[in-house]
């Protein structure tokens, strides 16, 4: 009948329809040829063109999908029209549905070629790359995106991906390069998505130099950073905190910053470990009065759970304050309490002794500094407290037994300086 039949667009009908009933039939393959017929005859029709593409991808025939959109192509390049959407789907079925990177990318770079500042072509050539191992080529592709891209977000996604591929690298130069990557991917996407992978990457470079104000810098613009989630900036919190107790900042500037992000930290809520960090990190800023606020709150949270040993570390903290603020008596109240949950604690009966000594209940002082002795203390500590031991026989009029428990504490610290200036002291005395 075809053969009988001229007119173009009554053939283009009646291949349809022929389609139309294989596809009933339940023939993807007649249908398909019949569709093909008819494209051949109207290959300016999109919609047969759509049909025949969506048959082919719902029957999985990659092979012939990938024909018909380079067909596609090569006829709407010689038209003049732009094709880039065909070859790039056609690239995306090379590598997605027939595992093929190196077709995929053979495709893509001729597109690159005829347009160099597409996108989303640089884009795909990167991850096809990747995947390829070839992260040379991956490079030299994102580096020609960069000037290309003008949205600073795009541009800054971009130079994360430069700052992690050097930084696979491993040489000091490329670390150098990544490091640089990082920044500029932070100046252009400071409050988006890219700068807390920014941060975290500077953050790991400063702490690996041992760059602990840098670090700190860091840390405070990921807490602050908007588009940082809460685990991330409590996890920079904890860090900076941490930084904090340790001293690894000078007072001063611990205590400004501190105080520049007390409200960021007390949106991140109060949970125990944010609670204790926030609270250490305060006490060793000297900040006693927001120390002391939280110390307190977590003797009573603690109490509530019955977590004794922990109220004793607290109450400890809590003492310390008071002593620092010259409320010995306070102090004693404190420390009294937490002796009752731990007898035995060094650090309990060497501030009780202390406070003792301070309030010159000598006798007092004199039981707490033997009851250290019992315990296990490193030599240099012990050396200290035959030295208290020793300033309190002096106090009490007898300085034999204090000469004595100078030089026992030298048998466990030999260097102690201020051991042999009293020994010497004393010995010239006689």
């Amino acid at each position: 009948m075809l053969d009988l039949t001229s007119d173009r667009v009554t053939k283009v009908a009646i291949h349809r329809k022929m389609a139309e009933a294989a596809l009933k039939r339940g023939s993807s393959d007649d249908a398909a040829s019949n569709l093909k017929e008819a494209l051949t005859l109207a290959p300016e029709d999109s919609a047969l063109f759509t049909e025949l593409s969506a048959l082919f991808e719902s029957s999985e025939k990659w092979y012939d999908l990938i024909d018909l959109l380079s067909n596609e192509a090569d006829r709407q390049r010689a038209s003049g029209r732009g094709e880039s959407t065909l070859t790039f789907r056609a690239a995306t079925i090379w590598e997605e549905k027939l595992s093929s990177p190196e077709a995929a990318a053979e495709l893509l770079e001729k597109l690159l070629a005829e347009e160099p500042e597409n996108v989303a072509v640089l884009g795909k050539l990167s991850k096809i790359y990747e995947t390829m191992g070839d992260q040379e080529k991956r490079r030299q592709t994102v580096e020609k995106a960069i000037p290309v891209v003008k949205e600073p977000k795009e541009r800054a996604q971009l130079e994360l991906l430069l700052a992690q591929l050097e930084r696979d690298v491993g040489s000091d130069a490329s670390a150098e390069a990544s490091e640089a990557h990082f920044e500029r991917a932070f100046e252009l996407d400071p409050e988006g998505s890219s700068a807390p992978v920014a941060l975290a990457g500077l953050m790991a470079f400063a702490r690996a130099r041992g760059d602990h104000a840098k670090e700190a810098a860091l840390l405070q613009k990921m807490i602050m950073a908007s588009a940082a989630s809460v685990d991330e900036r409590r996890r920079s919190a904890l860090a900076l905190l941490e930084q904090i107790r340790a001293g690894e900042l000078i007072a001063d500037e611990a205590r400004a910053l501190l105080e520049r992000l007390a409200p960021h930290l007390a949106a991140l809520g109060e949970d125990p470990d944010l609670l204790d960090a926030r609270a250490e990190a305060d006490f060793r800023a000297e900040r006693f009065d927001e120390a002391m606020a939280i110390f307190q709150k977590r003797v009573v949270q603690l109490e509530r759970d019955r977590r004794r040993r922990d109220v004793a570390r607290v109450r400890q903290r809590l003492a310390a304050i008071l002593e620092r603020r010259g409320d010995l008596q306070g102090a004693l109240a404190e420390l009294t309490l937490a002796q009752q949950i731990d007898g035995a604690h060094p650090a309990t009966l060497s501030s009780l002794a202390r406070i003792h000594f301070g309030l010159s209940d000598w006798e007092k002082a004199r039981k707490l500094y033997r009851q250290l002795l019992l315990g296990s203390l490193e030599p240099q500590a012990k050396a200290d407290v035959y030295l208290h031991l020793g300033r309190i026989h002096e106090r009490l009029g007898e300085p034999q037994k204090a000469l004595g428990m100078y030089e026992l504490g030298v048998e466990f610290d030999g260097a102690h300086l201020q051991l042999k200036a009293e020994i010497t002291r004393l010995r010239g005395a006689k």
